[in-house]
């Protein structure tokens, strides 16, 4: 892994108890406690990123989605185009999507 500048910092309280269990764990892996702190972090980090962008589905809901996607799309309904008009008229603000409230 390229090394990258070091420029920022983050402080946490715990309780001693905590402290000398993370102390411990790091020595027993040959490391500071704040790297052991960092490593761990960040892997905790990662798994929960992927699995918020991960879909998993069981080998029958995966087939029932192909075979969606397969089929020839039903004709909108009035209610479809509806929906499909108020969603337009929202727009995307960082990660996360905001309706219009013009109704």
């Amino acid at each position: 892994m390229a090394s990258a500048t070091k420029d920022a910092r983050l402080e946490l309280r715990i309780t001693r108890r905590h402290k000398t269990l993370l102390e411990k764990a790091a020595a027993l892996a040959g490391s500071s406690t704040s790297q052991f702190i960092t490593i761990h972090a960040l892997a905790a980090a990662s798994a929960i990123l992927e699995k918020e962008r991960l879909i998993r589905l069981s080998q029958r809901d995966f087939e029932r989605f192909v075979r969606a996607l397969e089929e020839e799309p039903e004709k909108p309904t009035p209610a479809m185009r509806e929906a499909a008009k108020a969603f337009n008229r929202g727009r995307v603000v960082g990660d996360r999507y905001e309706w219009s409230s013009n109704d």
